[in-house]
């Protein structure tokens, strides 16, 4: 599954959609527009953070989430699926 890799460039750069963010500290903010991308990616891909030692903190969240997220992109996929069957 590829969800992710649609998603995560518009979480990191919303302004290429037209989506206006704030300007007051575009380095932080796009810091952690970058980390919510690398978590949204992390859950897609079913694994969790090891390498990155600082995020490994959210690896309890994430077993959490990981069988929400499955489901959610599964069903997606299959809604998909059907639409262009009947397309």
């Amino acid at each position: 599954m590829t969800h992710h890799r649609f998603i995560s460039p518009v979480v990191v750069s919303p302004s290429e959609i037209d989506i206006e963010i704030p300007q007051t500290n575009p380095v932080v903010l796009r810091q952690g527009l970058m980390t919510i991308a690398k978590i949204i990616q992390t859950l897609a891909n079913n694994i969790l953070f090891g390498r990155e030692a600082h995020m490994s903190i959210l690896n309890p969240f994430l077993q959490a989430k990981i069988m929400e997220v499955f489901k959610f992109l599964s069903e997606l996929s299959v809604r998909i699926e059907f639409v262009f069957l009947i397309s």
